[in-house]
Formats: structure tokens, sequence, C-alpha cells
């Protein structure tokens, strides 16, 4: 599991330049991706996973895709970084990233010159269930181990006139079992997810976040470790579920900005 950091950044050609004492901070940003958890296809919502039908395949993959949910349910808020890190160290989740004790700091005459942040990125796992006495009770299922995923993660920042804007992305796919399930199942190697943060803090104090993610998991965002917004992936519709599974390949798979926030009125 990867440790939380400490990261500053300076603007180009500002490394000589006079910094003013005084610092605008920013609230704290998080983000999980996850699956949510149904024992199979009969038991998700009426939704377009539902519905969609292309042949027995699809359907036995869409059964594994929420049989590998995460439990329990994602949550509405955290304490803190220490309680948004136990859900990190249960391993249920796909991806998650937060940024922390942002601070801007700027010159004479109140152009960004340096920011300063904690930030944390982790490629997630998948849960692998097997079935105890299924054929007298049908119950439980327990997880036999989490499939660590692979992917990549990266933390930036850009500065220009008034403000700064930290980047911050994780890219995340099933690890190597779970992947060799989906070509064997759906005859495709599953794509990349991917998870995407862009923190603007203005010179006037002003903060606007934009978080933005594939279709496919469901993923919570955080402002100050309360939930703001959410991705729900049930409510995906057929192109979107199609655009994700024909990505394939070890592809990034489409996506979109899911929510906006920014504060609502200048610090």
């Amino acid at each position: 599991m990867e440790s939380e950091q400490l990261k500053t950044f300076t603007s180009n050609g500002s490394e000589n330049e006079s910094v003013n004492s005084d610092k605008i901070s920013g609230p704290d940003v998080s983000s999980i991706g996850f699956i949510p958890y149904y024992k199979s296809i009969k038991e998700v919502p009426q939704s377009s996973y539902t519905q969609h039908y292309l042949g027995l395949r699809s359907r036995l993959g869409f059964s594994l895709l929420f049989d590998s949910g995460n439990r329990p349910q994602m949550e509405q808020s955290f304490s803190g970084m220490t309680e948004f890190m136990n859900r990190i160290s249960s391993k249920e989740f796909r991806g998650a990233m937060s940024l922390r004790d942002v601070k801007l700091y700027c010159d004479a005459n109140n152009k960004p010159v340096k920011v300063s942040v904690m930030h944390f990125e982790e490629v997630g796992y998948t849960p692998v269930r097997e079935q105890i006495l299924w054929r007298i009770i049908g119950e439980p299922k327990w997880n036999v181990f989490h499939s660590q995923g692979k992917g990549s993660f990266g933390c930036t920042c850009k500065f220009d006139a008034e403000s700064a804007t930290i980047t911050q992305w994780v890219r995340f796919m099933l690890g190597r079992k779970a992947n060799f399930a989906s070509w064997i199942v759906i005859g495709k190697w599953a794509p990349f997810a991917w998870m995407r943060t862009d923190y603007t803090i203005f010179s006037n104090g002003k903060i606007a976040v934009k978080f933005s993610g594939t279709y496919i998991p469901t993923q919570f965002l955080y402002i100050n470790w309360k939930a703001v917004g959410a991705h729900d992936m049930i409510t995906n519709s057929l192109c979107r579920i199609d655009g994700f599974i024909d990505a394939g390949d070890s592809n990034d798979a489409p996506g979109k900005y899911h929510y906006n926030w920014s504060s609502p009125v200048d610090n």
C-alpha cells in the first residue's frame, strides 16, 4: 500500500522570488472507485445491465463483475484521513485518491508561485469469492483473496497568472488472474478504468474542483470528508456499458466529468 506524500510545486522562473508569508488554504478532497456488490446479475436493480443481452457469455460476465463487488457499502463520510485509510486497508475498493492540506503561496504581486499538498493515490483490488455449499444452501460467499489490480497514478501542478491547478489521476484494471477470467468469459482483456481530480486554487481564495472518470466503476466524491457527489455505474446507458467493454485490450475506457464543486464564497 502506498503512503501519503508531501509534494511542493513551484512555478517556472519563480525559484528565487520572494513569497508572501500569507498562504491560501483549500479543503481536503478525496474520491474512491468501487463496484457495488450483487451476488449475480439476477439481483442487480433493473437497469441496462439486466436488459443487455450479448449471449450467455455477457450474462456470465456481468454476474462475475457484480459478484466481485466491494463490501460493505461505501461510506457517506469519513472523520478524516485515518478513517479514509481504514477503507484503503480493507482492500475493498478499485481506485482511490486524496489531496490534503493544500496551500497556495503568492509573490508580492499576488501571483501564484508555490503550492504544497499532501497527496495519496492507490490502485485497488478485485475481491475473489467462493460460494460455500452452494448446492445445499446457496449462501454464503466468502472472500478467498483480494486480487491486486495493476495500474499507475500521478500528481502534477500547472500555474497561471491567477491560480494553480493540481491534477491528480489513477488508472487501474483487473489483476492478472481476474483479467484472464475476463478474457475467457468476454473474449477481451479488460480496459483501464481511470479517475481524475482537477483542483484549482485561486489567488483570491476561491476553490474549484472537477471530478472525472470512466463510466465504470461507481465513484464517490468527497470534500472535507463528506460525499458531495457520485457517479453511479448502475445508471449507465447501454452505449456507455458497451463503450467500456469494447475499449478492451488494456486501452483507457471512455469517461467524462462527473461532478464540479466550487467554494460558495471567496475565502
